[in-house]
């Protein structure tokens, strides 16, 4: 693992580093694997406590690096994995949804998911053997039963009906697609961070739904870290060589950040 690239990442100072990290498919297996509980979600948050020693008020305003989730999923859903995760702050449903671990609220920064919309695809889905909808606060997924049939949920936009979606777009990853707002996804995520904490970035994903995190990370000077075979996207972004890491599988990618602790 030690490669000129990771070394390069070592060579950041470490406590100007600010974490972006992704849950399933980076940092954890995908639904199918881990559902059959064949991975330790307590092993995933001591990496995570390692990477952020401390959470103390004097901690923070000392500048010690900070750690952001940076995922799709609801705040309640990672919470139902462990609630320990949310000692940290974050950004879920791809940015639309800030989580601050000190006041232990959430605040919906984009706009709402129309209740009309969700009856319309709801409506569509019945007739949909073998695909399923997820209705958020601020988006909607709509994807496979069985994980990672993309080709089925592509089949379906193409003749699917559709409500005028003005200021929305459905943005399609490794393992479904989700409707967003144009304005809110992983890179306001990490824009918003660093404002908050200014420092490197250093986002951790695995599919096109993390790319726009991805490529602003790389455009601050940062590091993005690959997860798995879903990745070729990257290369069309500009970059130097030292600020792409690849990593065959989740395994990999925890001993990575474990190396930066």
């Amino acid at each position: 693992m030690l490669t000129f690239r990771v070394l390069k990442l070592q060579e950041a100072p470490l406590q100007e580093l600010v974490f972006f990290l992704d849950y399933d498919g980076s940092l954890c297996p995908h639904l199918e694997v881990w559902e059959e509980r064949i991975y330790d979600p307590d092993e995933i948050y001591a990496l995570v406590s390692a990477l952020k020693p401390s959470t103390t008020a004097a901690d923070r305003n000392s500048g010690a690096r900070e750690i952001y989730w940076n995922t799709g999923r609801r705040v309640e859903s990672l919470a139902s994995v462990s609630d320990k995760f949310l000692e940290y702050p974050g950004y879920f449903i791809q940015g639309s949804v800030f989580w601050d671990a000190q006041s232990k609220t959430e605040t919906v920064c984009g706009p709402l998911i129309g209740k009309d919309w969700a009856k319309f695809y709801e409506d569509q889905l019945k007739t949909e053997k073998g695909l399923r909808i997820e209705i958020k606060k601020s988006s909607l997924r709509i994807a496979a039963f069985q994980d990672g049939d993309r080709d089925q949920v592509t089949r379906f936009f193409e003749s699917a009906k559709h409500p005028d979606l003005t200021g929305w777009q459905w943005r399609m990853g490794a393992r479904g697609a989700e409707l967003l707002s144009k304005d809110f996804d992983k890179r306001f995520a990490v824009r918003d961070g660093l404002k908050r904490t200014p420092g490197i970035p250093v986002v951790i994903g695995d599919d096109t739904l993390d790319a726009p995190a991805v490529e602003e990370a790389i455009a601050r000077g940062g590091f993005a870290i690959l997860v798995g075979e879903h990745c070729g996207w990257a290369t069309e972004i500009e970059h130097k060589a030292s600020q792409l890491l690849y990593c065959n599988d989740v395994g990999q990618a925890k001993a990575l950040l474990q190396s930066l602790v």
